[in-house]
C-alpha cells in the first residue's frame, strides 16, 4: 500500500490539534496571566483603600467634626460604590444631617455606628456594635482643646470684624507716679 503525502489519518489530525492547542496557550496564556494578575492587583488596592478609609473613620469616631474624618466620610462613596449595605447605611447617616430631628444627636451616634458595622461585615471584620460604639478611646483633654480652639476662633473673628471689642487696661507701675515707663535712670 502506497501512502500518499496528502492523506490523513486519525493520528494526524490529533498531532495538528495538539499543535494548535500549544501554540494558542503558548500566545494567550501569558496574555491572560497578567490580565488576572493585573485584575488581582486593582481588586486587592481596592480592598486596601477600604481598609484605610475604614482605619480612618474608626479612628476619628470621637472627633467626628474633624476634617480627616468629614473627609473620609466624602470617600464612602468612592471606595463602597459597589457595596448595597454599605451606600443605604452611609445615606442613612448623612441625610440625618439635612433634617431637623428632635433627638439628633442619639440617631446621628445609631447611624454612623451602623455605617462603620456595615463596612467592617463588607471588608470581613468581625466587629459588633456594641464594640464599635463602646471601645473607642478619647481623653478629655482633647474635647476640651478642640472646644477652646474652636472659641478662640470664634472671639478673634468677632474682634476682626468689629462685633466685639478689645479691652485695653492701663495700669500704672506702684509708687513710681511716672506712668506704664519704669523711671529714669539716676546719674
Amino acid at each position: 500500500m502506497t501512502s500518499n503525502f496528502y492523506d490523513f489519518q486519525l493520528k494526524d489530525l490529533i498531532n495538528l490539534a495538539i499543535l494548535l492547542v500549544t501554540i494558542f496557550a503558548v500566545y494567550f496564556g501569558p496574555i491572560r496571566a497578567v490580565q488576572v494578575a493585573k485584575e488581582n492587583e486593582k481588586r486587592d488596592r481596592l480592598i486596601g483603600q477600604r481598609a484605610d478609609l475604614f482605619a480612618v473613620l474608626m479612628k476619628t469616631r470621637a472627633f467626628r467634626l474633624g476634617q480627616e474624618h468629614v473627609n473620609a466620610l466624602n470617600l464612602v462613596l468612592v471606595y463602597f460604590r459597589d457595596c448595597a449595605n454599605v451606600l443605604v447605611a452611609y445615606r442613612a447617616y448623612i441625610s440625618m444631617f439635612n433634617a431637623e430631628r428632635i433627638n439628633f444627636t442619639q440617631e446621628r451616634d445609631d447611624k454612623f455606628i451602623e455605617l462603620l458595622a456595615a463596612m467592617a461585615s463588607e471588608l470581613g471584620y468581625n466587629a459588633e456594635k456594641r464594640d464599635i460604639e463602646q471601645l473607642g478611646y478619647s481623653p478629655q483633654v482633647w474635647f476640651d482643646d478642640e472646644n477652646n480652639t474652636r472659641r478662640l476662633r470664634n472671639l478673634f473673628i468677632e474682634l476682626l470684624e468689629n462685633k466685639r471689642g478689645l479691652s485695653v487696661i492701663n495700669f500704672l507701675l506702684s509708687g513710681s507716679g511716672s506712668g506704664p515707663f519704669p523711671p529714669t535712670p539716676k546719674q
